[in-house]
């Protein structure tokens, strides 16, 4: 039986007639292919809908963000991700403070991941190139589907039980986890020592990945297992 996979979604934060929801099409694609029904969640206002929507999913998927505004670090170096998008943070952080409490799976990647964390209480590092002396360039300008850098994964984990691909990732981002979130555990790092996933242990699949494997999978179909899991995990 397909199961059904709700994607959030990026929000444009502009109102009215000017606002747009927008998501890459490799994170349905790789749902699809996963075995999984891709069903896209826009923000929803109303707060008791969200109960009613997760009710009716099989699992969650809560999708990286879009690119910010080249100024957007000017006039605060150290943003949160509350600030880069009030909107799509309030109601991602209510969607999964929600979905935390049922046994839905969970999967977050890059800024997902990181909502995912700060849910459970962890904190991020939020300005990787002022913060971090020496840290490697997690924002790549070759296109998603280049790796760029060396993943290490904790042998034992639930990431390494996937069967993952042993080679590099890709990194788009300007944030990090700093302290994993309470009943979260880090299962990967990057070469410069900065967490690339998190996960729940126990039986129940919860999994944050800071890199993005929807990009991944298309040239390297080993990268589809995240998502594989995801449904999985979604049909028992």
């Amino acid at each position: 039986m397909h199961r059904l996979i709700g994607i959030t979604v990026h929000c444009d934060p502009h109102e009215g007639e000017n606002g747009t929801y927008r998501l890459a099409a490799r994170y349905a694609e790789a749902v699809e292919a996963a075995g999984g029904i891709p069903v896209l969640l826009p923000v929803l206002q109303d707060a008791t809908a969200w109960d009613v929507v997760l009710a009716r999913l099989d699992g969650l998927l809560v999708s990286g963000g879009e690119a910010l505004p080249a100024d957007a670090f000017t006039t605060n170096l150290r943003p949160s991700l509350e600030e880069t998008n009030p909107v799509r943070y309030r109601f991602e952080r209510t969607l999964l403070s929600t979905a935390l409490r049922s046994d839905l799976p969970i999967l977050g990647i890059c800024r997902g991941h990181q909502v995912l964390n700060e849910v459970a209480g962890g904190s991020l590092i939020r300005n990787i190139a002022l913060d971090i002396p020496g840290a490697l360039e997690h924002r790549q300008s070759a296109p998603g589907w280049h790796p760029v850098h060396a993943l290490r994964v904790v042998p034992g984990s639930r990431l390494a039980a996937l069967g993952i691909p042993p080679g590099p990732v890709n990194s788009f981002h300007r944030q990090a986890v700093a302290e994993p979130g309470t009943g979260f555990t880090a299962v990967a790092w990057a070469p410069d020592g900065l967490v690339e996933a998190i996960e729940m242990p126990g039986p129940r699949f919860v999994l944050g990945l800071q890199f993005h494997p929807e990009k991944l999978w298309p040239r390297e179909p080993a990268w589809l297992a995240p998502f594989l899991a995801l449904v999985s995990a979604a049909g028992r």
